[in-house]
């Protein structure tokens, strides 16, 4: 995968248009044109990429304000399609953490600090090894999470501070 779901903010603190959004990371070697790409909610809503490009290594925050599509505070999930196709798919179960959001760390998904269009602050499954310059507090309670990554489905075991996800390759 070359273009993936990086972090979204569910929860923002404050009113939730003002901060909600899904941000985008190009971890390829090239500029993607994002023509046939999309972005989409649990609830189906759907917000078309065209006309967009994201450079080699570079973030693309997509706030509420352009795409209206409002996360879920409970039990969501973002997917980024191509052609119709899910290339990458984020799901968190339970409620949001207020004014984190939900972010990838390696192979993980957490909630943090938000950092839109810049690296997640983030702790390293299991170890509370900080990756980035933020740790989440021991003991925060944080929601299990269900995340596909490309054709794969893939299962999130909480891990104390962040999540370890357990493909269904894994013995």
């Amino acid at each position: 995968m070359t273009v993936i779901i990086n972090e979204w903010l569910p929860d923002p603190e404050g009113a939730d248009a003002e901060g909600e959004f899904i941000e985008l990371f190009n971890n390829g070697q090239a500029v993607e044109p994002l023509a046939g790409w999309s972005i989409k909610d649990k609830s189906g809503k759907q917000f078309n990429l065209t006309g967009k490009t994201i450079e080699a290594g570079e973030f693309l925050v997509l706030p509420y304000k352009e795409t209206k599509i409002t996360l879920n505070n409970k039990d969501e999930e973002v997917t980024l399609l191509r052609e119709g196709q899910v290339v990458d798919k984020t799901v968190f179960s339970g409620p949001a953490v207020s004014g984190q959001s939900f972010s990838r760390g390696g192979e993980f998904f957490s909630f943090t600090e938000p950092t839109p269009g810049a690296a997640n602050k983030v702790v390293e499954a299991g170890t509370g090894v900080v990756v980035g310059d933020e740790a989440i507090a021991a003991g925060t309670a944080m929601p299990m999470i269900l995340t596909a990554v490309a054709v794969g489905l893939v299962f999130g075991a909480m891990a104390g501070y962040g999540y370890k996800l357990i493909t269904n390759h894994e013995p």
